[in-house]
């Protein structure tokens, strides 16, 4: 008899558990105690926040407040500013990852999709009319959660839609039923076009329970409105493949880095719809980010041009992109282009006489107890040069420590105090539903936003001025290189990832001289008498 292969929920929940004990025993963090936290919900996640940064400093030290080498610079200046930075992309993150969950285990067909997405606007069409939003129809008890499952029930508007006469009625239900098709080609053919970018999630369920993911419902309600303008990624692959016409085979014209602008902006303006929920607007926002990354190019480009046009420093050689390019690590999609400024900021800090140093730096200096010295004079060009080895590495530091490890810290904390309230229930469904709710009416308060938009300066800044023009053509080809991303909840997978063992043994190694030495002082610490 073949095993039965673990729902997405048991998977999310077992490596809950795992991560709690890698924090615990891999990390030997300290956990915070249960018996402390709030009743109410909306407080729960607040104290979660904070217990998640306590939890979790101690693998970063004072280096959180400036993963660039400079610190008292906004986004980051002050621990409560630290705190609230993490712990919104934390929520935002994990409310995602549920919301996927509970998709995956909902498909649906084109059929119900149209019933239950499209119905209720005046025009009656699943072209122009109102998208409706997962968390909405939730809250108005179209989805219901069957008890103990993951399972949603599902009726639809029609089922209690208050028509005007039978011809009405006949006139609708037929549209509905004949929209479904149309629904199906050109979600499939959004989904095409999408797929050549790197980062991009699909809207619908592989394998044998396929069919669209009920959570993605209104993400592929939006992408499949503009479906004909997405055309445009295709040219931004050619540019990547080095297959547009001669003489330029790598580059977008001004008016194509418009169109794909012009794009992005239409996709994400969702303010005047009236059934999608702020935890329905953040989805769909963070999904299209997170798909294209134009928001945080954009910001990339604006920094680049900014320090152009003050210091006459250049940044457009092939090395200086790839390097600048390392943000798109970066999975905190929400708050990510903060961080692209504050980096800029820290060069301009450097060039105006402020000392910086790489993280592995300080931390060599901590180990040794050599605080001491006092740093060289660097003329410009050696500035520049070790700015982009901090640049790198605090990108990497940010996206491949910070953020997966807070995460992780966050949401070991907010699935354990779900379980306590629910008196220990191993239910992964049960845990699975009341951490999701508590997310999305925490959400829903308005607390946490992102509201992307590409301002027209960007494309007026470089027109009618080829140089200009080929220099962000080149930063926006480089958003189709893949990267990784380091998941959280981490599992000994990402563990290995985040600090291999090595086949030389220098990781064990490392141990090895820790026993030898614990009986030592830590640099820094006094001595015991």
């Amino acid at each position: 008899m073949m095993k039965k292969e673990p729902r997405s929920d048991e998977r999310f929940v077992t490596r809950c558990a795992i991560a709690d004990n890698i924090l615990r025993y891999s990390f030997r963090l300290d956990r915070p105690d249960l018996s402390k936290r709030p009743k109410k919900e909306d407080a729960l996640i607040d104290w979660a926040v904070k217990e998640a940064y306590a939890m979790f400093e101690p693998l970063v030290g004072d280096r959180i407040a400036k993963p660039f080498g400079v610190g008292c610079l906004p986004p980051l200046y002050g621990k409560e500013a630290v705190q609230n930075f993490l712990g919104e992309n934390a929520i935002a993150q994990l409310y995602c990852q549920l919301r996927e969950i509970i998709g995956e285990e909902n498909p649906v067909s084109a059929y119900e999709a149209v019933k239950y997405t499209y119905f209720g606007s005046k025009e009656k069409s699943s072209e122009k009319g109102i998208v409706t939003g997962m968390d909405y129809l939730i809250q108005n008890n179209v989805y219901t959660f069957q008890t103990g499952s993951m399972a949603l029930n599902k009726k639809s508007e029609l089922d209690t839609f208050e028509f005007q006469d039978k011809e009405e009625e006949k006139k609708i239900k037929k549209k509905c039923s004949g929209a479904n098709s149309t629904l199906k080609s050109s979600s499939e053919s959004a989904d095409k076009k999408l797929s050549i970018l790197p980062q991009y999630k699909s809207f619908f369920v592989s394998g044998k329970n396929s069919g669209f993911k009920l959570s993605d419902l209104d993400v592929a309600a939006i992408f499949r409105r503009y479906n004909k303008a997405m055309a445009a990624l295709y040219i931004v692959k050619d540019a990547y493949d080095g297959l547009r016409p001669e003489p330029d085979k790598h580059q977008l014209t001004i008016q194509e880095i418009r169109k794909l602008k012009n794009l992005y902006n239409n996709l994400c303006t969702l303010n005047d719809n009236p059934k999608l929920t702020n935890a329905d607007r953040l989805y769909i926002t963070i999904r299209i980010e997170q798909a294209l990354g134009i928001q945080l190019t954009m910001s990339l480009w604006e920094n680049v041009q900014k320090l152009h046009e003050a210091r006459r420093i250049e940044l457009d050689d092939v090395t200086s992109i790839k390097q600048m390019s390392t943000c798109h690590m970066l999975g905190n999609i929400i708050n990510r282009a903060a961080l692209v400024d504050m980096a800029f900021k820290t060069l301009n800090e450097m060039l105006d006489g402020m000392p910086a140093e790489t993280w592995r730096t300080e931390i060599e200096k901590s180990i040794k107890g050599n605080w001491g010295t006092t740093p060289e004079m660097e003329n410009e060009s050696e500035i520049i040069r070790k700015w982009k080895k901090i640049y790198e590495e605090g990108m990497d530091f940010m996206a491949n420590w910070v953020v997966p490890l807070y995460n992780t810290c966050f949401c070991t904390i907010l699935v354990k105090a779900v379980k306590a309230d629910l008196n220990k229930s191993n239910n992964s469904s049960e845990i699975i539903q009341t951490t999701f709710e508590i997310l999305a009416d925490y959400i829903d308060e308005g607390k946490i936003k992102f509201e992307p938009h590409i301002s027209e300066s960007v494309c007026n800044s470089v027109k009618r001025k080829p140089d200009m023009v080929r220099k962000l053509s080149d930063y926006i080809i480089e958003t189709l290189t893949p990267v990784e991303e380091i998941e959280a909840p981490i599992t000994c997978n990402e563990l290995d990832q985040m600090i291999p063992k090595k086949v030389d043994g220098h990781y064990l190694n490392y141990i090895k001289t820790q026993f030898m030495d614990r009986k030592n002082p830590v640099a820094g610490e006094p001595r015991k008498s």
